[in-house]
């Protein structure tokens, strides 16, 4: 799967499925169009993503003098659209701290249940 119909099918879900507020999805929108410029310009797929290269994303936040609740924000971002995306299984490769481990099993309560307690779908 691509960076952008990944980031397209996160937002979709926090909007539609989680229901999350409109200032929340405008926020996750912001910092993942952020990333996926910074992913463009370094020629990134999403499974090569590495933990270093979210670093360097980070850094340059910091360089940009971003406040420290603006970059944790952008953290947060990335931290929730990487488990959303392990779960389309549109896996990042072993060399990022995202490792797989959960499945998709095609029910909203089992993934949503997998996310949040870390454990692995029993279906």
């Amino acid at each position: 799967m691509e960076l952008g119909s990944a980031i397209v099918s996160f937002l979709t879900h926090v909007k539609v499925e989680k229901g999350l507020a409109i200032n929340t999805h405008s926020a996750y929108k912001r910092d993942l169009a952020k990333f996926e410029e910074f992913a463009k310009k370094r020629k990134l797929e999403l499974a090569k993503i590495s933990r270093n290269d979210l670093v360097d994303f980070l850094a340059g936040l910091y360089r940009q003098k971003l406040e420290s609740k603006t970059v944790a924000r952008n953290l947060v971002s990335l931290r929730n659209f990487f488990r959303y995306a392990q779960i389309l299984e549109a896996i990042v490769d072993g060399n990022s701290r995202m490792e797989a481990r959960h499945r998709d099993c095609g029910t909203a309560r089992c993934w949503k249940f997998c996310i949040r307690r870390d454990y692995a779908c029993r279906s």
